[in-house]
């Protein structure tokens, strides 16, 4: 994902066939899923025709055409409920509409699918908090972190697993372990304006930022 510097703008990334939209208005690299590893997916995974809903749904979000990209996205996961990204996708509109508790409903629909998308567990976490259960969204944190700290174990797309990863020990109160790697991600410039962006904001003003228009 590239990083923008509007933050009031949602930044889209360039979408492929069985990718996932990025849920947040900003240079927030999560998401590198919810900017999901799964755009990677075999084209056979899943139903062809939810596959083709789907990336209708998505043009249909690039233009803030929120309800009928909902449908779309419902539509897809009727007829593949295993589509895990439908689900993500969904979760986006969702948020743009600011309908915050069918987005908790449909991040866990999704985690039900994919247990190890570490993304979707950060991602949860930050609706649950704004949704004011800091307990839950804690639990959320504390998951993404095992399996974030899973895949830079075995080598998996290190940098941007080690953002999130750094963003989930901010949200844990783990400041120490979080600017250790925030040191260590400025060192590429191409992370210094989002590692720039968290050095100056604390966990509410982060959501703030990815979850609300104004």
């Amino acid at each position: 994902m590239a990083v923008v510097s509007n933050l009031a703008k949602l930044s889209w990334r360039r979408v492929k066939r069985n990718a996932v939209i990025p849920l947040m208005k900003n240079i927030f690299l999560i998401v590198s899923l919810f900017l999901f590893i799964s755009c990677d997916n075999g084209k056979n995974e899943f139903n062809p025709k939810s596959v083709a809903l789907n990336n209708e749904a998505v043009d249909k979000l690039k233009v803030e055409d929120y309800q009928p990209a909902l449908n779309l996205f419902d539509e897809a996961i009727q007829l593949d409920s295993s589509y895990y990204i439908a689900y993500n996708n969904k979760v986006t509109a969702l948020v743009q509409l600011e309908r915050y508790n069918d987005a908790i409903v449909t991040n866990k629909l999704s985690l039900n699918q994919k247990p190890d998308l570490a993304e979707g567990h950060l991602f949860l976490g930050m609706l649950l908090e704004n949704e004011g259960d800091s307990i839950k969204a804690k639990e959320s944190y504390k998951k993404a972190i095992q399996i974030f700290e899973e895949r830079i174990s075995k080598d998996k797309m290190v940098e941007s697993n080690e953002l999130n990863l750094s963003v989930a020990y901010l949200f844990i109160g783990e400041d120490e372990k979080a600017k250790t790697l925030f040191e260590k991600l400025k060192e590429n410039k191409k992370y210094n304006e989002t590692v720039n962006f968290f050095y100056k904001s604390n966990k509410e003003e982060i959501i703030k930022q990815l979850l609300h228009k104004n």
